[in-house]
């Protein structure tokens, strides 16, 4: 393995003890708007809006145009499947250009792409072409791009600056829905698209031109050593069994997650809770995730990776043991809250593993790599679930398989990943930012 000095020579890397020892300075500039630029970044990407509160404007526009709910949901996963095929293009552009201008090249172009929905005709060909152009744009919106300046400023808090900023994911799965609603009610499905377009544009403009770091600042300093290109080469990580079992622990949970999520109304009808019950446990999926990426990043800080994740994920595999059986509306949602949590916690826990066992040199490539899995994962849980209980006539059989994938996602993670931080900086007497 390698590590890279700022003058891009190559010495051998020898995990992250290696890069503690390294007296490694950090660039300056106040650390927490990195993190904000984050948070709204995240609450901005294509997840909370295009594959999640855009279901409330998309319901109003099917009626209108007669389109099916299938022919509804394709929009979405089509844009799902495009993010998958291109986000390690996108990670290859962050480790070259840095995150500013991807970010900012996002945060113009999936707007414009939503704000097209407005004026469509009514031809469902044209709703699918502008769908992958939704997806194209969006890849350059994704957490990896966010992300990407965390590590340069924290070590030892890194865990709960990385949760700080994945709760934009949350805040946005539970503000976009209402803000999207309020706008069509007001003004129709075709204003509301260019409204909610336009809201995207001018606040993830400004977000990235006033909190997210020039690439300068980050890595170009020639006043003073800084090693922050350390870690292993891309293709040396594709080398790596270590790094594809962890992306399959990731496609695991976001399979389980999205899966279970978007068949939860009819999993808990059939176990008797009413309609009504059942959309309000759907609704504490996003309370799950926002408490589980909060308190996760802390126990990362303190704890290490374990800990969440036996928490997290085992919990979200106990979630599909118990949601099987008939124990009524409380255990139900509860249950469903535990499944959300395990997505929550997997936004803390992927990207700190993948820098702490990979450094920062292809950080944003594996990382974009990592992000595929999880779309892989979201598109392919869905359909699994609903085919499955087709095939079995029912959700019983599916969820406790989805409760074991969830368990063998738990057991990768623990297994593979590093030390806790704190345990490093005692070994090699380092002192964390």
């Amino acid at each position: 393995m390698l590590l890279h000095d700022g003058n891009n020579n190559r010495c051998e890397w020898r995990g992250f003890d290696a890069m503690m020892k390294a007296n490694i300075t950090r660039p300056d500039g106040n650390r927490w708007l990195i993190v904000l630029s984050c948070f709204l970044g995240l609450f901005l990407c294509i997840s909370p809006f295009f594959q999640f509160a855009s279901g409330v404007i998309l319901a109003s526009m099917a009626v209108e145009l007669g389109w099916s709910k299938a022919q509804l949901a394709l929009g979405p996963s089509l844009a799902s499947l495009i993010l998958a095929f291109i986000a390690l293009g996108v990670g290859w552009w962050v480790d070259r250009s840095g995150s500013r201008i991807v970010a900012l090249t996002g945060c113009i172009a999936m707007p414009l792409a939503i704000m097209t929905l407005g004026i469509i005709p009514a031809d469902f060909r044209f709703y699918l072409f502008v769908s992958v152009l939704v997806g194209i744009a969006g890849a350059a919106t994704l957490p990896s791009v966010y992300f990407y300046n965390l590590p340069r400023y924290f070590d030892r808090n890194l865990g709960f600056a990385i949760s700080l900023g994945a709760l934009g994911l949350g805040v946005g799965q539970i503000l976009l829905p209402l803000l999207s609603g309020a706008v069509l009610a007001e003004f129709g499905w075709r204003m509301a698209w260019v409204v909610i377009g336009g809201f995207l544009l001018v606040v993830g403009v400004a977000n990235v031109l006033l909190f997210v770091p020039r690439r300068s600042r980050v890595e170009r300093s020639a006043e003073r050593p800084v090693i922050l290109e350390d870690g292993m080469d891309f293709s040396m990580v594709l080398k790596s069994p270590d790094y594809w079992l962890l992306a399959l622990a990731f496609f695991l949970i976001a399979m389980v997650t999205n899966g279970v999520g978007l068949h939860l109304v009819g999993i808990l009808t059939t176990k008797g809770l009413t309609h009504e019950q059942a959309v309000f446990a759907v609704s504490t999926i996003g309370i799950g995730s926002l408490i589980a990426r909060l308190s996760s990043g802390v126990l990362i800080d303190w704890f290490g990776v374990w800990l969440p994740t036996i928490i997290f994920i085992g919990g979200q595999a106990l979630g599909c043991f118990v949601l099987q059986l008939d124990l009524g509306p409380l255990p139900a949602i509860i249950c469903v809250m535990m499944i959300g949590a395990g997505l929550g916690a997997e936004s803390d826990i992927m990207p700190y593993v993948l820098r702490r066992k990979y450094g920062m040199r292809a950080f944003g490539r594996v990382n974009s790599l990592s992000f595929s899995a999880l779309a892989m994962g979201s598109a392919i849980g869905p359909a699994a679930m609903g085919y499955g209980a087709d095939l079995t006539g029912s959700y019983s059989t599916l969820l406790l398989v989805f409760g074991g994938s969830a368990l063998i996602a738990a057991g990768l993670i623990c297994f593979l990943a590093p030390p806790p931080m704190r345990e490093v900086a005692v070994k090699s007497g380092a002192a964390l930012v």
